[in-house]
């Protein structure tokens, strides 16, 4: 009989043998920092189609943007920084605008976004880019004619003066009254920003292709500022890299859209836009104060040139003490100085402890609206 001795070798496993797990940033959480950031929600605005207002109503209706001003009025904080938190690829993937939200895939792409705002611009066959994207890219905004269009009387942009002179940015109460509610609309639900006591250069171009009817796809803007908001946390000098994330309304929604089960409790509800009077809150400059504007600046031309003639009176006068001259009476300095009488009034017109107390906010129109939760 033959004896047969088998010899088994173990083998250790190396890290090339190991099983190789899925590379689809899907099934794994992106550390971006989003799980933490703040939220900066959208409004609903409920603005009277009858009211003062009623042409903001009139550009929703055209443009089909209904949805839009009338976002979910509650969502969940967890839900927003989770889409966001897995929004971002695997390293040299391309972004694929899709994120995963309690185990369910959902798009944010900007066919999706269109379709659950109720498909309000459908892009012209073999046309990539719509009318304000190619004028975003090209730059060359026609400034003098968007501050006829959006600002009051004798405002203006700001300018960088080095190395070469380019428009930043146009101060909110500069802007008029409705133009004021558009920027409200812009920041709140079309590309989100915290900071709302002006508007940069490309956006008040897009309020000013809101404001004239012209071509707006309003889906690719925001898919845009999603991706923007997801790639905000990789390094810090991305876009939008402190922000505020935006869009938790239309985020709850697109989740819903994608049947991700949703916390019981949906924690944060978010305000309303109405053309409610505010006293209170009042702008220190208000509609009325444009056709008001010649008057009243003539009266503080005049107010400056009595200043200046009292200032040098009592110049005059003290080097006349000084050498025992004589003097003007008190009559007679009165009539030399002439102060301006009767300081024009005008309805409407701001306190400054109401132009304090906007300065506070900082986030509603002027006198006109009420920010309200």
């Amino acid at each position: 009989m033959m004896t047969v001795l088998l010899l088994f070798t173990v083998i250790e496993p190396t890290a090339d043998m190991a099983p190789k797990k899925p590379a689809s940033h899907l099934s794994k959480k992106s550390k971006t920092g989003a799980e933490s950031r703040k939220i900066w929600p959208e409004a609903i605005f409920d603005i009277d189609p009858n009211g003062k207002y009623q042409r903001f109503v009139e550009i929703i209706n055209n443009r089909g943007w209904g949805q839009l001003v009338s976002p979910r009025e509650t969502f969940n904080t967890e839900i927003v920084n989770e889409f966001y938190a897995n929004a971002l690829p695997m390293e040299g993937e391309e972004f694929s605008y899709t994120t995963m939200v309690r185990g369910k895939e959902v798009h944010f792409d900007r066919n999706t976004i269109n379709e659950y705002l109720g498909n309000p611009f459908n892009m012209p066959r073999n046309q990539e880019l719509f009318a304000f994207k190619e004028q975003l890219n090209r730059g060359n905004w026609n400034i003098p004619a968007m501050v006829t269009a959006l600002l009051r009387i004798n405002g203006g942009f700001d300018y960088r003066d080095r190395p070469n002179p380019r428009p930043l940015r146009a101060l909110r109460n500069q802007m008029t009254t409705f133009t004021q509610l558009l920027l409200l609309l812009v920041l709140r639900n079309i590309q989100p920003c915290s900071h709302m006591s002006d508007g940069t250069t490309d956006v008040m171009g897009l309020i000013y292709y809101i404001d004239q009817g012209w071509e707006v796809d309003v889906a690719g803007v925001i898919a845009n500022e999603i991706k923007l908001f997801a790639e905000s946390g990789l390094k810090p000098d991305r876009p939008k890299n402190n922000a505020q994330l935006g869009f938790p309304c239309l985020i709850m929604g697109l989740c819903e859209k994608f049947k991700v089960a949703f916390p019981k409790q949906l924690n944060e509800t978010i305000s309303v836009v109405d053309d409610a009077h505010q006293g209170g809150q009042a702008s220190n400059f208000s509609p009325s104060f444009e056709k008001h504007f010649p008057t009243y600046f003539n009266y503080l031309c005049n107010l400056h040139d009595a200043s200046y003639r009292a200032m040098t009176t009592v110049r005059e006068i003290v080097l006349q003490v000084r050498d025992n001259q004589p003097t003007r009476s008190n009559e007679e300095y009165h009539a030399f100085v002439a102060w301006p009488a009767d300081r024009p009034q005008f309805p409407g017109r701001g306190s400054t402890s109401a132009a304090a107390n906007e300065e506070k906010t900082n986030d509603g129109i002027g006198e006109d609206y009420l920010m309200s939760n």
